[in-house]
């Protein structure tokens, strides 16, 4: 990877994001830490344009407003891309962009692809919302060509701040049981609201799961709290605290284990 490669990509990232609703951004967890940290998205579509070793088709699970995966179409060099999605209204903005669309339930039904039709699939934020993962995977290891990538970005159980959570007694944030409600979050979390997380895993029980279902773990990519998390007017945080707990996640998100989400790229078996 040369430095102008990594420059022209986060450049190219950075310009993609810029002009994009923050309400859409918000929705997608990964878009936000690649709006707060370019140089990492640069550096993960790097490794993925790397590995690849065909660009015909791309499969987003799980594509909401679209956003994501038009971005590894673009950078990647797709020549087309297709988006899963429960939501009716996300899907119809997926299609504006060109993508071609599937109404489905990830959860149980099968996806309307043959066997090794796909040279990537991607699944970013959906796993989260899944009581189970075997279908997804098991489908999306279907549909994959042999050597095919699978990319992933889901919450880390194993987070820092689930972790220290657990340990004082309160509820982990990945972890919820109410779409109305939140139950016993730390009082220095800031969300108050419900944003539907079933559950996550840590980072060997994704690697575990990943090959229980053929997959290989190729790399994974460190992610801190993004700044706009920290930055919300409400609740407040101190600028003390907010300081503190950019330091100690600079430090401690070094290590995938540890860190928020964990972002991955395995290659199917």
């Amino acid at each position: 990877m040369s430095v102008l490669e990594r420059d022209a990509c986060t450049r190219f990232i950075k310009e993609f994001l810029k002009d994009m609703p923050e309400e859409k951004i918000v929705t997608s967890a990964t878009l936000s830490i690649f709006k707060d940290s370019p140089k990492l998205a640069a550096k993960i579509l790097l490794f993925l344009n790397e590995n690849l070793k065909d660009r015909s088709r791309l499969l987003d699970l799980g594509c909401g407003y679209g956003y994501l995966t038009i971005l590894f179409k673009n950078v990647l060099g797709f020549k087309e891309a297709y988006g899963i999605d429960i939501d009716d209204e996300r899907l119809k903005e997926s299609e504006k962009m060109g993508i071609l669309t599937h109404h489905l339930d990830l959860e149980r039904d099968p996806l309307p692809f043959p066997n090794n039709y796909f040279d990537m699939v991607t699944a970013a934020g959906i796993l989260n919302h899944l009581k189970f993962w075997d279908n997804l995977l098991s489908e999306a290891n279907r549909v994959l060509k042999p050597g095919g990538l699978f990319f992933i970005s889901d919450p880390n159980m194993g987070w820092w701040i689930n972790r220290i959570s657990l340990l004082l007694g309160y509820q982990p944030p990945n972890v919820e049981v109410s779409k109305i409600y939140t139950v016993n979050l730390p009082p220095f979390y800031p969300r108050k609201k419900s944003i539907e997380y079933i559950h996550s895993l840590t980072l060997k029980g994704m690697i575990e799961i990943l090959s229980a279902y053929n997959f290989k773990c190729l790399k994974v990519f460190p992610t801190g709290i993004p700044k706009r998390d920290l930055d919300l007017k409400k609740p407040p945080i101190p600028r003390a605290i907010k300081y503190l707990i950019r330091a100690i996640d600079y430090l401690i998100c070094r290590f995938p284990s540890l860190s928020l989400r964990l972002i991955m790229v395995s290659e199917k078996i």
